[in-house]
């Protein structure tokens, strides 16, 4: 059996990754899966009356691409697959190979464990969040209200000062309705950060100026190790406090000082909005499901805003139920 260390090893080699397998034969040949993968545990196998140590997996998929994915999987989002389950009861749709492909591919990542690693998929489940990429399906329009172009545009700004570890402020202009703002970045270098993390970073979107200000404190010593978290969290904030500024712009954000608690100012209609588009955006960037993605969130900040665990799960269904098309 593999150890307790070997196994937190694997888990470490899977953490904050996506791995993909092209289904070649069976009832969905042709499409290519992208999925996150987590170590649940172990177990003995037998194979010709031959004992084999296996290690379990519990998977999550996060896209399919490939002609007609969309018919095959829009409708499935959310839905669990259990090995054992599906067996007994016969009523595998092809998901049975789907699992033993992924498994095959796990036990290529996990070589560098064990050159004889057996690992076997016993729980698959479509992300609630899950996206389809169909050749067939015709182009629709951008859910988002602003451009990732724009985003990434501006991060790729912001990395390029970072990289350079220069201090200081520095504004980069965005148009919003015609008109011109700045994004106003403070970058300082500190290492004594308060966080739990090596870095910290903190947005807001002046609702006089209509400008966005953000504020950056990273140990130096440590930058490279939390550029890729910095790049994720750059996404949320900036498309966060952008949805902001397009909502100043629409005429449909109250620009009044807030009289509430903080679980109250997280519900607002136009603060849910926010948060659905900048965290779907992080998730995006980082190839990871938008549940993930709220939950590290939370986990950073439940804390400093005095929530308790059931407002956090209030606001995380709010989010992840938001219905962008009634915007």
């Amino acid at each position: 059996m593999y150890s307790e260390g070997q196994l937190k090893v694997a888990n470490l080699i899977l953490k904050n990754k996506v791995f993909s397998v092209d289904k070649k034969y069976g009832n969905f040949a042709g499409l290519k899966f992208y999925f996150t993968a987590k170590v649940t545990g172990q177990r003995v196998m037998y194979s010709m009356g031959e004992p084999y140590d296996t290690i379990q997996l519990d998977v999550e998929v996060v896209k399919v691409s490939g002609m007609y994915s969309h018919l095959m999987f829009d409708s499935r989002k959310g839905n669990n697959y259990n090995r054992v389950e599906m067996l007994e009861n016969r009523n595998t749709a092809g998901f049975d190979y789907l699992m033993r492909d992924i498994g095959s591919e796990m036990e290529q990542i996990f070589k560098v464990l064990d050159t004889n690693v057996n690992a076997q998929v016993e729980n698959l489940k479509i992300s609630e969040s899950v996206e389809t990429e169909d050749p067939l399906r015709r182009a629709q329009v951008s859910e988002a209200k602003v451009p990732r172009t724009m985003v990434r545009g501006i991060i790729q700004k912001i990395v390029n000062t970072l990289k350079k570890k220069e201090e200081g402020e520095i504004n980069i202009p965005f148009m919003s309705g015609g008109e011109e703002y700045n994004i106003m970045v403070d970058i300082r270098f500190n290492d004594e950060i308060e966080s739990a993390r090596d870095f910290d970073l903190n947005s807001f979107y002046n609702t006089d100026t209509g400008d966005v200000e953000i504020l950056i404190q990273v140990d130096p010593d440590r930058l490279e190790k939390s550029l890729f978290s910095i790049i994720g969290e750059l996404n949320d904030d900036l498309t966060h406090e952008l949805q902001h500024s397009r909502q100043s712009e629409e005429g449909r954000l109250d620009d009044e000082d807030f009289q509430g608690d903080n679980f109250e100012y997280f519900m607002q209609p136009a603060e849910i909005e926010a948060q659905y588009f900048g965290l779907k955006q992080k998730a995006k960037s980082m190839g990871l499901p938008m549940e993930d993605v709220i939950d590290d969130w939370f986990m950073f900040r439940q804390e400093k805003f005095e929530l308790t665990d059931d407002e956090v799960a209030k606001i995380k269904n709010a989010v992840l139920h938001f219905d962008p098309s009634r915007i």
